[in-house]
């Protein structure tokens, strides 16, 4: 405790002056403002470094920007988007699955990669609609939940698109061993590995993204949590997230996409020694839509996820996301079935059942 008759609080510190002469007073007055200047100081740091100490409970997803009117049209947009998206993929696993003509490991691939679609469009576009309705604000750990799901089906994807690369190169390229290695219980073997893969993948960056310290503002401009966006929003040490980010995406993303490449050119070194025209279109149109798909689907990926962090441009990724996430999967559907005979009558046999069915 202060003996003296005068003390001056500050907010760390308690200054005691001795208060004999009036010159003591005006100097330990002078010297107790400049306590005071620096003890306000402290407390300011060490208030910064309290909110620092303490990891943010929530963020808030900016999403798109605009007046309500436009963010009304988007939402209607995004909604039909949905919609016809998860249609077009639930229409393609319903044919590839009721259609006998359509139960070689080639279908089954694409039912699989339209199963996966569903969920990456279930993970993803709810949220985006609801930021368009104002409700922007998702909780710790459900970003992370949804970060973890988002990431381990773009991996998973990867894995599936390459799967079905080298498909078409045994197909293709070996033909009499095709049946051999292409068995009902290999291709189930293979696509649970893939599956098991992709979400295996993600999972060291999502723990050690929950152990990073969030605090400053909490605001992610973006559309959904992803790996970048959050990284920019510690305030603690990122150097070994972006290297576990970056060789990730080189593993899973480049190695599928080295996988994919190499099948491709033994299928056109293939096709080109078909000796007659009509056998060589035969041939290539039976991979055109998986090179079409797996072509803009990794070109968007590598874009996003292999480079460092600290080249996240955040006007190029939001629209390579747009890309990805929103109009890759709605035209899946639509490559397959358009560009594929085998699909498009087995879909015009079910519309057929189904006019028939409601004149019924």
């Amino acid at each position: 405790m202060c003996s003296q008759p005068c003390c001056r609080l500050c907010p760390t510190f308690i200054y005691c002056f001795d208060l004999t002469t009036l010159k003591d007073i005006k100097d330990n007055c002078i010297d107790a403002k400049s306590f005071s200047s620096r003890g306000r100081m402290l407390a300011a740091d060490e208030e910064n470094m309290d909110n620092c100490s303490t990891t943010l409970k929530e963020f808030v997803i900016l999403g798109f920007s605009g007046s309500e009117e436009l963010q009304s049209l988007l939402f209607v947009i995004f909604l039909a988007i949905y919609v016809v998206t998860f249609a077009g993929n639930f229409t393609i696993i319903y044919i590839t699955t009721a259609d006998a003509h359509l139960q070689s490991p080639m279908y089954f691939f694409i039912r699989n990669l339209s199963v996966l679609e569903i969920f990456y469009i279930t993970v993803t576009q709810p949220l985006i609609l609801s930021t368009l309705l104002g409700r922007k604000h998702v909780l710790f750990p459900g970003c992370l939940i949804q970060l973890y799901i988002f990431v381990s089906l773009t991996s998973t994807e990867c894995f599936l698109l390459a799967l079905m690369a080298y498909d078409r190169y045994s197909a293709i390229c070996r033909p009499l061993l095709y049946r051999m290695v292409m068995t009902s219980h290999s291709c189930t073997r293979l696509v649970l590995s893939v599956w098991l893969g992709g979400f295996l993948a993600p999972t060291v960056q999502v723990i050690l993204i929950s152990k990073l310290s969030f605090c400053g503002h909490n605001e992610i401009n973006y559309f959904v949590c992803d790996i970048a966006p959050l990284l920019k929003l510690a305030c603690s040490d990122t150097s070994a997230n972006e290297i576990v980010a970056f060789s990730m995406g080189g593993f899973v993303t480049l190695g599928s996409l080295v996988c994919v490449s190499i099948s491709y050119v033994c299928i056109v070194a293939q096709i080109i020694r078909i000796p007659t025209t009509l056998g060589k279109r035969r041939a290539f149109s039976t991979c055109a839509s998986h090179l079409i798909v797996a072509g803009v689907y990794f070109g968007t990926v590598v874009a996003m996820y292999v480079r460092p962090t600290s080249q996240y441009s955040l006007e190029t990724d939001r629209i390579a996301a747009l890309l990805y996430m929103i109009v890759t999967p709605l035209f899946n559907p639509l490559i397959y079935s358009f560009r594929n005979k085998e699909v498009k009558d087995a879909l015009s046999k079910t519309i057929l059942k189904i006019s028939k069915y409601i004149k019924i």
